[in-house]
């Protein structure tokens, strides 16, 4: 066998292993991020960096999406991670102070030295404001990010034998263990949905204020857009907007 058909031999290969799967949700998803993508944010001190995180992150779900429907599910989880990273990211830099948040933001545009994860969230618990309210009132939140964490962690750090590419080879992966990693997508996935709403809620509640009519008539025109209901039935729920609703950030917007 020459080197060429060593290498049709290996991409048939790869093309079998990826096996393929389409996502039922997928009209819905995209829905979903459309949603995301419109709640921007208009803050004069964070308008020159913030929206493009925000868009950045919008790109990475759709991405995980495509990715996932191609057969590089490792991929996908690990896009649906950086969407979370990255809006952690800009959470954190709209809670410092100006002069700090300017010389971290200078930091992580210059690839010097800048806060891990776990640094980010401890720093968010224990002198931000609105997201300190939050993981206050809502703790259980807080425990479900950790978890969905942990879950996408798994595929993207490869543990277990069903994470691997040649275990689609196995005689083992039948019909339910496919739609078994479809259905631990789409838990992954709209999980993700739900957080990186959450994060947006943590630097202003306009995309939930602007819902109510008689809110959105004493503002002026604004950058982003509101939630729909079904988006938040769908992903927060009632009982997370009736908590929200009742924190100190949300009622001094409405004053």
């Amino acid at each position: 066998m020459d080197r060429k058909e060593l290498l049709e031999e290996f991409i048939n290969i790869c093309n079998e292993q990826k096996k393929a799967s389409l996502l039922p949700k997928r009209d819905a998803y995209y829905d979903a991020i459309g949603e995301l993508a419109q709640a921007l944010i208009g803050d004069i001190e964070l308008i020159k960096f913030s929206n493009i995180f925000l868009m950045e992150r919008t790109e990475l779900l759709k991405k995980a999406v495509v990715l996932f429907e191609e057969g590089f599910f490792d991929c996908a989880f690990y896009l649906l991670r950086s969407a979370t990273e990255i809006t952690l990211t800009l959470t954190y830099l709209a809670e410092l102070p100006s002069q700090e948040r300017e010389e971290k933001l200078s930091d992580w545009m210059n690839i010097r030295h800048f806060p891990m994860r776990k640094k980010m969230l401890d720093s968010l618990t224990k002198t931000a404001t609105n997201f300190a309210e939050m993981k206050e009132n809502m703790p259980e939140v807080f425990i479900e990010m950790q978890e969905l964490s942990n879950k996408i962690n798994k595929y993207v750090h490869k543990q277990g034998f069903d994470k691997f590419y040649v275990y689609r080879e196995c005689f083992m992966y039948d019909e339910e263990s496919k739609n078994n990693l479809v259905k631990e997508f789409e838990n992954a996935f709209e999980g993700s949905i739900k957080i990186l709403a959450i994060m947006r809620l943590a630097i202003d509640p306009f995309p939930i204020l602007l819902m109510y009519e008689e809110i959105a008539s004493r503002t002026f025109e604004l950058a982003t857009t509101c939630f729909s209901e079904d988006f938040v039935d769908k992903y927060l729920s009632k009982n997370f907007l009736n908590k929200y609703k009742k924190l100190p950030m949300y009622q001094a917007y409405c004053d």
